[in-house]
């Protein structure tokens, strides 16, 4: 079994991109970003797709590790993003950048360039360090120290995208954030309208801060 004892990766997942660097044994530094969706988009090659439209060979992907590729699902999306046909790989030859699947494109592709989205059925942190060391799906992460970090539950929190929240907060400060600083941006608006706030409850603790800090 591989040991990867000894790597440091540092990652940050965002509603976008997720970005990572890492430190090998040796000290050297990587990094690398990939899209929080874990895909990885692709334009349609020129040429290169073979006989019996099992089989592509796009030049970008070559360098990425040996079988790297085998196991993600390979998407064929149109101009509007819709997704044409979807199909496992089934093999990957990082020598000519060659991936290969099983079951036929249909006609509607056939002769015609679209995008190409290789989807991994892993985290986008797990997907951008498996792009890192260049390890194929079947290899276990053994050893890797990892620190991770996320904006998504902000922006989750920011959007109200997510599900609802809570306020926990002394006894007697249950308006603290309504109240607010009590800035007026536009100071002579006769109807002030304020933000929803973003919790949906709020339950007072019977709590006070002392002037050390200390809660009592």
């Amino acid at each position: 079994m591989t040991s990867f004892a000894g790597w440091k990766f540092w990652v940050d997942v965002g509603g976008t991109f997720t970005d990572g660097y890492c430190l090998n044994p040796s000290g050297e530094e990587q990094t690398a970003k990939v899209l929080s969706s874990s895909v990885h988009k692709l334009s349609w090659p020129s040429q290169g797709l073979s006989a019996d439209n099992k089989a592509l060979c796009i030049p970008a992907l070559r360098g990425s590790g040996a079988q790297f590729w085998q196991g993600y699902q390979l998407s064929i999306v149109d101009a509007g993003g819709n997704r044409l046909q979807q199909i496992p790989i089934a093999a990957y030859d990082d020598q000519t950048g060659q991936i290969q699947w099983s079951a036929p494109l249909t006609e509607e592709i056939v002769g015609n360039a679209f995008a190409i989205e290789l989807g991994s059925p892993e985290p986008a942190p797990i997907f951008l360090i498996r792009r890192l060391l260049r390890v194929d799906l079947q290899t276990q992460l053994q050893g890797i120290e990892l620190s991770l970090g996320t904006t998504r539950g902000t922006n989750a929190l920011l959007t109200r995208s997510g599900a609802r929240v809570g306020l926990l907060v002394t006894q007697g400060f249950r308006d603290l954030l309504l109240i607010g600083e009590q800035e007026r941006p536009r100071l002579f608006d006769l109807e002030i309208q304020k933000s929803r706030p973003l919790y949906a409850n709020v339950a007072e603790v019977q709590e006070r801060v002392l002037d050390n800090g200390r809660i009592d």
